[in-house]
C-alpha cells in the first residue's frame, strides 16, 4: 500500500497553479471506483506535475510534486491493469480474437510496467535529493512500486520484455529498500507487512530462477527457505506490534501471512511440513474471517488453501480420504460462503465450479457415482 499526502495551499503563481490543478486531479481520480475511468484524469494530472517539475521550485514544492507524481503513476498502473483500456494509445473495442487477445493483454501489461518504472524513477529523485521531508515515505512507496512492476513483469514472456528473472531482480530491490526503511521505524507495521509478502514472493521466485537439471531439490528447496523465515518472522513482528485502535489492517496482516504459509505449504518437499503449514494457514486465515462478515476476499482464499490442500494430498496414500472433504470445505466454507456475500463475485464462481469438477473426478474414482454425479451439476450452476 502506498502512502499518500495532500497538497496544502494555493498561490497565483504559474507553478503553484498548475500543482494545484494535478492534485485536483489526482484527487477526483482517487474518487473513481471504475480503474478506467481514472486513466484520462491520471494521464493529464501526471503531464501537469512533469510540466511543473520544469519551474525552479522550492526544495518543499519540488520533493512534494515528485512524491505525487510517482503515486499518480502508480494509481494509474493500477487502473491500466482493471483496464481494459491503454489511455489514449489504444483500446479494447468489439469482439476479439484470443489470439489478438493476449497480444492485447502483454501489451496492457508492457504499458502498466512503464508506469511502475516512472514511478520508482519520481521516488528515486527525491532520494537523491538534499534535504527534504518525504525521503522514508518516498523510499517506501518506491519499494511498493517495484513490487508492483515484478509482479507485472510475471506476467510477461522474457521474449517480450518480462519474466521471472527480471521480476527476481525487481523484488530484490524492494526487499533491500524495505529493510533499509525499517533501520528508521522498526515498529511500523505497514511497512513489516510489506517486507513479508515481498519474502514471500522472492520464495517463489527463487523456485524458478533455479535449473532443476542443474540443482539438487534440496538445494532448491533451501534458497526459498530463507525467504520464508524472513517473511514469517516480519508477519509475526508486525503482529506483535499492530493495534486495530490504531488503524492497522490486522485482516490483511492475518490474510496476507496466511497466503504466505499456503505458499509454504504447496512449495515444501516435506509432506509433513506441508501439512503444519496448511494447518497454520487455515487459522491466520479463519481469524480473519472474523474482522469481517461482508469480506469475499478472505473467503475465496480459504477457497483456494482447501483446495490446493487437497491437489496436494491427492496422490498421497495416507492422506486420499481427507480429499473430498476438503474439496467440500472449499465448496461450503471458502468459494460458496463468497457467493452469500456476493452472488456475482466472479472469482468466487470460477473457483467453485473448479472445485465441482475436481470432487467430481475424486467421486468417480471413490465409486460415489451420485456424490460425482451432483458435484457435476453443481458445476454448471
Amino acid at each position: 500500500m502506498g502512502r499518500s499526502r495532500n497538497r496544502k495551499g494555493d498561490s497565483s503563481s504559474r507553478h503553484e497553479s498548475i500543482l494545484s490543478e494535478a492534485s485536483k486531479l489526482k484527487q477526483q481520480a482517487e474518487r473513481k471506483s471504475n480503474g478506467p475511468e481514472r486513466v484520462p484524469l491520471l494521464e493529464k494530472c501526471t503531464q501537469l506535475f512533469q510540466n511543473a517539475l520544469q519551474f525552479p521550485l522550492s526544495l518543499r514544492d519540488k520533493e512534494e510534486a515528485l512524491f505525487d507524481l510517482g503515486e499518480a503513476f502508480l494509481l494509474w498502473s493500477s487502473a491500466v491493469r482493471k483496464g481494459p483500456c491503454l489511455g489514449n494509445q489504444s483500446a479494447f473495442k468489439g469482439n476479439i480474437k484470443k489470439h489478438h487477445a493476449i497480444q492485447l493483454q502483454i501489451q496492457l501489461s508492457l504499458y502498466a510496467a512503464n508506469l511502475c518504472r516512472q514511478s520508482v524513477e519520481a521516488y528515486r529523485k527525491i532520494s537523491s535529493m538534499e534535504g527534504g521531508e518525504l525521503k522514508q515515505e518516498s523510499r517506501i512507496n518506491c519499494a511498493n512500486a517495484l513490487c508492483d512492476w515484478g509482479e507485472i513483469v510475471c506476467e510477461i514472456p522474457s521474449n517480450k520484455g518480462g519474466g521471472t528473472g527480471l521480476a527476481a531482480d525487481l523484488y530484490a530491490q524492494a526487499d533491500n529498500i524495505y529493510t533499509e526503511a525499517l533501520v528508521s521505524d522498526p515498529a511500523d507495521v505497514e511497512l513489516l507487512t510489506n517486507l513479508g509478502d515481498c519474502c514471500i514472493k522472492r520464495a517463489e521466485l527463487s523456485f524458478t530462477s533455479l535449473n532443476p537439471d542443474q540443482t539438487s531439490i534440496n538445494n532448491i528447496w533451501t534458497s526459498g527457505r530463507e525467504f520464508y523465515e524472513r517473511a514469517f518472522s516480519a508477519y509475526a513482528n508486525a503482529s506483535s506490534r499492530s493495534d486495530i485502535r490504531l488503524g492497522d489492517d490486522i485482516a490483511g496482516l492475518l490474510q496476507n501471512w496466511g497466503a504466505g504459509l499456503l505458499s509454504l505449504a504447496e512449495h515444501s518437499i516435506d509432506i509433513v511440513e506441508s501439512a503444519e503449514a496448511f494447518k497454520h494457514a487455515e487459522e491466520k486465515l479463519r481469524n480473519a474471517a472474523n474482522f469481517s462478515q461482508t469480506d469475499t476476499s478472505v473467503r475465496i482464499a480459504l477457497g483456494e488453501l482447501f483446495s490446493a490442500q487437497a491437489d496436494r494430498f491427492s496422490h498421497t496414500t495416507d492422506y486420499q480420504p481427507q480429499v473430498l472433504n476438503l474439496l467440500e470445505k472449499s465448496i461450503n466454507e471458502g468459494y460458496g460462503a463468497a457467493l452469500q456475500i456476493d452472488a456475482t463475485n466472479l472469482d468466487a464462481l470460477m473457483g467453485l465450479g473448479e472445485v465441482c469438477l475436481t470432487a467430481a473426478k475424486h467421486s468417480l474414482r471413490s465409486g460415489e457415482k451420485e456424490r460425482a454425479k451432483e458435484s457435476s451439476l453443481k458445476s454448471l450452476e
